[in-house]
């Protein structure tokens, strides 16, 4: 187990069972937990992932950082985050970021000190080469406590907030389709046909920490053997999806 923590108690309540010695199970614990769970899943993998320093609202004390989100699109189970995460002593992300991934991408090298947010739509693959540069560096995210006079009711119960000073967000061209095709048959009221590329004509682009390039346009002049394998020539093959020049 990597955490335990259920969100039950509004900050009131938390910071009263604090003081009789019982786990604030509130939303400010559950969530600093949530992102301290993907963040120690990612450092067993070797990433490196630097740890915030504990921050007390309402009388409930927590770690909330960094903030790291990996959605279901992108992975399921710890035992994916190798394929997803190929070269882990290439990525570095600090105390005060915030990363949130989703659909098909690959981080082969990053260098994060603030606020990404990388979305890969269907029938689309990121693969992320962002180590160079200086790699990634904005204000990003921080936590505040809420005003007393603050009528939110669920910023309230949490007892701070989230305010975002800058953030990169990265996102793929729509490529999935769906048309709907309806009937006057009641027993077939509507139709959805999916019409997804296959795996052999998935778009994929390379994100290198300024701009997001289709991977045809992408000069691998200056990558490194670790992550492109010579073949023939001058040509070189994508040890990541082998699909052919990233």
């Amino acid at each position: 187990w990597l955490c335990f923590s259920p969100c039950k108690n509004n900050s009131i309540d938390a910071a009263v069972a604090v003081t009789s010695g019982i786990p604030a199970n509130s939303a400010f614990t559950a969530e600093s937990d949530q992102y301290f769970a993907f963040a120690e899943i990612l450092r067993r993998f070797g990433v490196t992932v630097a740890s915030s320093r504990p921050i007390n609202f309402l009388g409930i004390t927590a770690v909330p950082g960094p903030q790291i989100v990996l959605k279901p699109s992108f992975t399921l189970f710890p035992s994916e985050i190798s394929s997803r995460f190929p070269f882990p002593n290439k990525i570095n992300i600090s105390a005060n970021s915030t990363l949130v991934v989703e659909g098909d991408v690959i981080i082969e090298s990053l260098t994060l000190n603030g606020y990404l947010h990388l979305i890969a739509s269907p029938g689309t693959k990121i693969v992320v080469r962002a180590g160079k540069w200086g790699g990634i560096s904005n204000p990003g995210q921080v936590i505040t406590s809420l005003p007393s006079n603050s009528k939110d009711e669920v910023l309230t119960m949490r007892g701070y907030k989230f305010t975002v000073k800058n953030k990169v967000s990265i996102s793929t061209p729509e490529v999935a389709t769906a048309r709907m095709v309806e009937s006057t048959d009641i027993a077939v009221k509507a139709e959805v046909v999916s019409e997804l590329p296959t795996e052999k004509s998935t778009l994929i682009y390379v994100y290198n920490g300024r701009s997001l390039i289709p991977r045809d346009a992408y000069d691998t002049d200056d990558e490194s053997s670790e992550v492109f394998t010579k073949i023939s020539g001058n040509k070189k093959t994508c040890t990541t999806c082998f699909i052919g020049v990233c």
